[in-house]
């Protein structure tokens, strides 16, 4: 009997996943399809109880369900839960358990395709969603000597820093308004700039737009934007003239499907294959 996983969240039509997931499950001949399922928040319920079938191995959670969907699992694994996010949902028997991927392939692009390491440095983290608990949560591992959290709303970012229990480590809020209007040149110049929201996304309103502008970029800071399509983002664009150090979403989409594969089939992803078959993608979508 075939099997199906696919992706939910809105929009989705910048979504690589179909295409990385399918080409692994091609590479081991497994008769598994992977879809995009868009899904209105009004619908949220209704979706996740659709797929409680046994033909349903698992699925993806993007924006803006991964800290919603929790409340609808039968259970979250115990590193989803100190995150407070859930992207991947593995389907045990009709048993509906959250895991969180975004963190580890976060982390691995940032380290491997990066070359960054965040020991006793400076960080600024654009956003305090989904894709922010994991990145913040992560990064507090890392011992960095401080973050930098700026958000539309001051009240959620403020959260995210209360849910972590953060200590020994300086945090700063900021309203991201403020950003374009400060001057960095003190202690706190940003090393690392990491976009966690969807400005940016192709296919959205904000698709020409970019978080931050140039005078927030320091010529020593990685520019790290977790949207991978289009593949150069205005931020990125931006940061190329400014510091020339950049580094797309698209690794760490490929190293979170990766984990998600294995956490489905329990098989090896084919990390190589996933990433030329997205590349591909990606060109012809941004021709």
């Amino acid at each position: 009997m075939k099997k199906y996983t696919g992706i939910i969240g809105k929009p989705l039509g910048h979504s690589m996943s179909p295409v990385l997931q399918n080409s692994a499950f091609a590479y081991h001949r497994l008769d598994i399809v992977y879809e995009a399922w868009e899904t209105d928040l009004t619908e949220l319920s209704n979706r996740i109880e659709q797929l409680r079938k046994l033909n349903v191995l698992g699925f993806n959670v993007t924006v803006p369900f991964k800290e919603s969907i929790m409340g609808l699992l039968d259970e979250i694994d115990i590193h989803a839960k100190e995150i407070g996010a859930v992207n991947t949902v593995v389907n045990n028997n009709n048993k509906l358990i959250g895991f969180n991927t975004d963190a580890k392939g976060f982390l691995q692009a940032l380290e491997e395709d990066g070359g960054f390491h965040c020991t006793d440095k400076n960080i600024l983290i654009i956003g305090a969603g989904g894709s922010s608990k994991s990145v913040f949560s992560t990064l507090l591992r890392e011992k960095p000597k401080t973050i930098t959290i700026a958000n539309r709303s001051i009240d959620k970012a403020h959260k995210l820093i209360i849910e972590n229990h953060v200590k020994d480590i300086e945090i700063n809020i900021l309203e991201l308004d403020e950003l374009n209007s400060l001057n960095y040149s003190h202690k706190h110049i940003p090393d690392l700039i990491i976009n966690c929201t969807p400005i940016g996304m192709r296919y959205t309103d904000e698709e020409k737009i970019s978080p931050v502008g140039e005078r927030v970029i320091s010529e020593k800071s990685l520019v790290y934007d977790l949207v991978y399509n289009p593949m150069e983002t205005e931020l990125l664009k931006i940061a190329k003239k400014k510091s020339g150090k950049t580094l797309g979403g698209l690794p760490m989409l490929i190293y979170q499907g990766a984990a998600a594969f294995e956490l489905w089939t329990g098989k090896y992803p084919p990390i190589e294959i996933m990433f030329e078959k997205a590349k591909n993608a990606l060109s012809i979508n941004n021709s």
